[in-house]
Parts: C-alpha cells; sequence; structure tokens
C-alpha cells in the first residue's frame, strides 16, 4: 500500500527542470505597463500554441492507443510547460493571482 502512495520519481524531476527552466527564461515579458505586458503575452500565448500545435501534429496514432516515444512525451511537456508558463504570466500581468485584489461578483 505504501508504494501505491509514492509518486513516480523520474516524471515529478523531469517536470520540476523544465519548469525552473521556464521560469529562468520566462522573466523578459515584463515591463510594467499592463496594457503593453497583456500585447506582448497574447503574441507569445499564440506563439507557444501554434508551437503545440505542431508537436502534436507529429504525433501519429499508432494503433487503438497513442503510444508516444520519449522523444515524444519529453517535446510535448515541454511545450506544454511553455505553454503554461505564459498563461501564468497573463494572470500575473492582469493581476487575477493577487491575494490582496478583491475579487468581483
Amino acid at each position: 500500500m505504501q508504494d501505491e502512495l509514492r509518486p513516480p520519481r523520474e516524471c515529478i524531476v523531469d517536470l520540476a527542470l523544465l519548469l525552473e527552466n521556464s521560469l529562468e527564461a520566462g522573466d523578459d515579458w515584463y515591463s510594467g505597463d499592463q496594457v503593453m505586458d497583456v500585447h506582448h503575452l497574447k503574441a507569445r500565448l499564440k506563439e507557444r500554441e501554434e508551437k503545440l500545435d505542431q508537436t502534436l501534429a507529429k504525433i501519429r496514432l499508432q494503433g487503438a492507443a497513442l503510444a508516444l516515444t520519449s522523444l515524444q512525451r519529453k517535446e510535448l511537456r515541454r511545450d506544454l510547460v511553455d505553454l503554461i508558463g505564459v498563461c501564468m504570466n497573463m494572470l500575473q500581468a492582469t493581476e487575477l493571482l493577487d491575494p490582496g485584489r478583491p475579487l468581483e461578483e
């Protein structure tokens, strides 16, 4: 039972490294001007969505279930983390993640 509660270490380490790399390279979007930041992030979001679509287009359905090679899995994870990073930047730029900001009803 105890072994079932342990998450797979390799996947977690890979994801943590991807997130760390994404965070290190992702601070160039912030200028302090909310309108310009959101405009810039919209363009980056479109680019990342296109990149993810290209990665998904490379994956061929093999049999009845989708089977990914390890390289395809890594590329897909990287593109997803990049897309999530841009979404998080947008939330930060629009101050939707600010805990001190009251929620509008």
